[in-house]
Formats: C-alpha cells, sequence, structure tokens
C-alpha cells in the first residue's frame, strides 16, 4: 500500500509540474511555484524528488509516454496508407491545439539538456521513445504503400520532430493554420523517405 501510494504521490507531483512549467517554462518556474500548485508541502516534494530537475523529467516522461501511448492508439486503427497519415495527421493537430504547451515545455527542457542543467541522459530516453513512435508510423505507412523506407529512424524522427517543431512555434505565434499547414508538409515529405 505504501509504494502504491508514493507512486501516486509522484505522478500528483509530476502532473501539478507539467501544469505549472507548461505555463511558466523552465526559467521561470521553481519548487515553491509547483508545490504551491499541488496538494502537497514544498518538503514533501523534495522527499520524492531530489530537485527541480528530477520533478520536470518524471513530468516530462509522464506526459510523453501518455502522448505515445494516444499516437500508438491511434496507429492501430489505420488499415491503409491514407488512414496512417490522417491518424498521424490528427493526432499532431491534437498535439498542437490542445497540448501545445507541454510540447514546448519539452522543447524548452530538451534545449537545457544541452547545458547540463537537466539529465541528458533522461532526454536521450525520451528522444528514444518519441524516435521509435515516429518510426512505427513511417513503418506502417511504407508496408501499407508496398514500399521500403529508405532512411534510418532518426532521419524520419529527425525530419517529423523538425515540422513539429516548427508547427508549434507558429502556432504559438499566432499562425491559426500551424496544424493544418503541418498536415499539408507531412503529406508532402513522408513520400520522400520511402523508395
Amino acid at each position: 500500500m505504501g509504494a502504491a501510494r508514493a507512486g501516486d504521490r509522484r505522478v500528483q507531483l509530476a502532473q501539478a509540474a507539467l501544469e505549472v512549467l507548461s505555463e511558466s517554462g523552465y526559467a521561470n518556474t521553481g519548487v515553491r511555484d509547483i508545490a504551491q500548485r499541488s496538494q502537497y508541502s514544498h518538503g514533501v516534494l523534495h522527499y520524492y524528488f531530489k530537485d527541480k530537475s528530477a520533478l520536470i523529467l518524471e513530468a516530462i516522461q509522464l506526459f510523453k509516454t501518455t502522448c505515445v501511448g494516444r499516437y500508438d492508439a491511434a496507429l492501430e486503427e489505420a488499415t491503409t496508407p491514407d488512414a496512417v497519415l490522417a491518424a498521424l495527421g490528427e493526432r499532431l493537430t491534437h498535439s498542437i491545439e490542445v497540448d501545445g504547451s507541454a510540447h514546448r515545455l519539452w522543447y524548452d527542457v530538451r534545449t537545457q539538456g544541452w547545458f547540463g542543467v537537466v539529465d541528458g541522459a533522461e532526454l536521450a530516453a525520451v528522444d528514444a521513445l518519441l524516435e521509435a513512435m515516429v518510426l512505427r508510423f513511417v513503418d506502417t505507412y511504407a508496408r501499407l504503400a508496398g514500399v521500403r523506407l529508405r532512411v534510418e529512424g532518426a532521419t524520419a524522427y529527425a525530419l517529423v520532430d523538425g515540422l513539429f517543431q516548427r508547427a508549434l512555434q507558429d502556432h504559438f505565434q499566432g499562425d491559426p493554420y500551424a496544424a493544418s499547414t503541418l498536415v499539408a508538409r507531412l503529406r508532402e515529405a513522408l513520400p520522400l523517405l520511402l523508395s
């Protein structure tokens, strides 16, 4: 019972952190801000997480794992190449329009990893999770289209991630067509990865 309760508290704290950090960003959020948003004290937060970076990584991993589960569920329904593109486009649109702040936080935290502020190995594990998800979509698209993927998974991920990051940036700069432009660019670029 104690381990389950501790796990629940870690999740609750990570969710509170995700909310606060998504609104204010990494640099503008302190541990006290996160504790104020949760039902637990600053001391309890430090009991479960050694520092702000550990809490943020937990929040990012929780969010991205949930997000990947949604993408995978959408992919399971796809039975044609067009259905794969439609599922990917729908999930990416949802990610921008509904979860955009949390995804923006991911890019913020990932950049902090370049400066050693956040554990680079933990960030690499999240990147690997996302790369594998993108590869599942591209592989499924290729298989259903009767063609092969002509690039490695890292290249496919870099393309999709780059397009997504650009669309997310456009969205936060007020472009009402950011998501639909992303889907159009993806439809144009994906065939370039295939032989």
